[in-house]
């Protein structure tokens, strides 16, 4: 399981431009929310990494970071289809159906919070 140890989980309120070409220290520059560890542990420890001959569409995304090995590492979380990228691996990882509406919402959730924080609502 790639993301056992992945820890310090950060969603970053980004809505513009190629989220593929923010570059991670880029990303300081933004507001975040913090993830809680134990709670994405949860949605992902049954991830399953799709076939990359054939790529999930996208349809909008939100950007978030996580750290293992001291080393911090950037996916890209789709908002739809339960699915996110991650750039380390260059793999496509799907959660399983059971929690793609819940961890959808959680995404959801903790955007609107930072989002919010920072304009005012």
């Amino acid at each position: 399981m790639p993301f056992k140890m992945a820890k310090h989980w950060k969603l970053y309120d980004i809505t513009s431009g190629n989220l593929f070409q923010y570059s991670i220290d880029t990303l300081k520059n933004f507001a975040y929310y913090d993830l809680d560890d134990d709670t994405m542990r949860g949605y992902i420890s049954e991830v399953s990494a799709l076939p990359s001959d054939d790529p999930p569409r996208w349809m909008g995304a939100h950007i978030a970071t996580y750290e293992i090995d001291g080393a911090i590492k950037k996916v890209e979380v789709s908002l739809y289809g339960g699915f996110f990228y991650d750039e380390s691996s260059r793999k496509h990882y799907q959660l399983p159906d059971n929690k793609i509406d819940d961890w959808l919402s959680y995404i959801r959730r903790s955007f609107m919070t930072v989002h919010k924080g920072l304009s005012g609502g």
